[in-house]
């Protein structure tokens, strides 16, 4: 929180504060480099793990990428630094993928260099992720981490020294980078398997179109640099899963603190502060109905922004966890406005996705040439939920009849 003196605000001024300072971006010591790179030439099969740390650094991770053969590794907000269209992008978000997959990647590889990434819970994947010292290399201008300590960590900018640690590296022939191409496709295709989420995936409604066909519709409207903003819920979940971010800051998500109403107001400040990058919100009803009328700031202030609400009358992502573990739910149902109708209350166009699939709701014009517009996709339950409801009533029945350890032998079970 920030505090002021109410009287600061009627002081009078001449002084022109002019453009903040610029933090100076301090590359790791030489000595650390030296040794660095020593540890990269040592390895044939190298695995980099960005954080927030490099989203200003592209260039730099990927020129360290390319010196290297290294495959890659995202933290939720690091996505996109490097275009997940590239191969070598394995694990995109460890928070959303198998955790049992990325440490056998990172078992087989030689070398970890964790660059601009702190290791909170995300980005250690609710500290899942097993990364042995005697293979870690961390860079982040925050500190070394506590919870995962390394062989060699530098306290400096994580972009400048990938870069001048890329500039000691000695060339590489292709046969001396342990990664080959279909290994990492292999990896890839274990990572983002999403079997089990899938059975819950909500439908659009009136066609049995899963919410991940209608994400990689969305991917496939939108150009490369577009900004995709989600609120905390399912559709987040869904579009970390299945949506390839192809540049920097081209998802972001309420991360740490996943707070209801977030994604309609961020997506207001991101479209203010990129101008030239097309923004796109994805919200569900229950996100929409607690900040929805900050379309009405949208469209005063002639914001671009593409709003996108899944609706489909529940907070779903609570509800689902209360059928997984009790078989029934409570409290999870919402009575959802008239969407068209806010739309023109607010003064904003608006689209039903029907049939023809969001990427007509996305492209069609808006009469009046409106910046703003509201397209509503309404979901339907999946057939999957009624056997997650059915082993939620096992999973009840079980902690009231069974003793604890036969309880817990079930519930493994279950997860199957």
């Amino acid at each position: 929180m920030l505090e002021l003196p109410e009287d600061l605000f009627s002081a009078d001024s001449s002084v022109d504060a002019g453009a903040p300072p610029e933090t100076p971006r301090v590359s790791a010591a030489s000595e650390q480099l030296d040794e660095m790179a020593r540890a990269v030439g040592s390895a044939s099969r190298v695995l980099l793990y960005l954080g927030a740390g490099v989203l200003d650094a592209p260039a730099a991770a990927r020129a360290f990428a390319e010196a290297t053969g290294a495959a890659v590794l995202t933290t939720t907000t690091a996505r996109g630094v490097l275009s997940e269209a590239d191969d070598r992008v394995v694990v995109r978000d460890p928070g959303m993928q198998d955790t049992a997959v990325i440490n056998a990647l990172v078992e087989r590889a030689d070398l970890v260099i964790a660059a601009g990434c702190k290791f909170s819970h995300n980005g250690a994947a609710g500290f899942n992720l097993r990364l042995p010292r005697s293979k870690l290399i961390t860079i982040n201008a925050g500190g070394p981490s506590r919870n995962y300590p390394a062989r060699i960590h530098a306290t400096a900018d994580a972009g400048v020294t990938l870069r001048d640690l890329t500039g000691r590296i000695p060339p590489r022939l292709e046969q001396q980078m342990g990664w080959d191409a279909a290994e990492l496709a292999a990896w890839r295709t274990a990572a983002l398997k999403f079997e089990r989420a899938s059975q819950v995936e909500p439908r659009l409604e009136g066609t049995g179109k899963p919410v991940s066909a209608l994400i990689r519709e969305l991917r496939d409207a939108l150009p490369d640099d577009a900004i995709v903003v989600t609120d905390s819920g399912l559709h987040q979940m869904s579009i970390r899963r299945y949506y390839e971010v192809r540049s920097p800051r081209g998802l972001i998500v309420p991360t740490n603190f996943q707070s209801m109403g977030y994604a309609l107001p961020t997506a207001i400040g991101a479209s203010i502060a990129a101008p030239g990058r097309r923004v796109v919100v994805i919200v569900g009803d229950g996100g929409m109905i607690m900040s929805g009328l900050e379309l009405l700031t949208a469209a005063r202030e002639q914001v671009p922004l593409t709003v996108i609400v899944f609706n489909d009358g529940a907070y779903s992502l609570i509800r689902n966890a209360q059928l997984s573990g009790h078989g029934w739910s409570h409290g999870t149902d919402l009575v959802s406005p008239d969407f068209e109708a806010l739309a023109a209350a607010t003064g904003v166009g608006y689209r039903l996705v029907g049939a023809d699939g969001l990427a007509a709701a996305l492209t069609a014009r808006d009469p009046d040439g409106l910046c703003v517009r509201l397209v509503e996709v309404p979901l339907a339950e999946s057939p999957g939920l009624a056997r997650i409801r059915r082993r939620g009533q096992i999973r009840a029945t079980a902690r009231r009849l069974l003793p604890r350890k036969a309880h817990h032998f079930l519930s493994r079970w279950l997860k199957r």
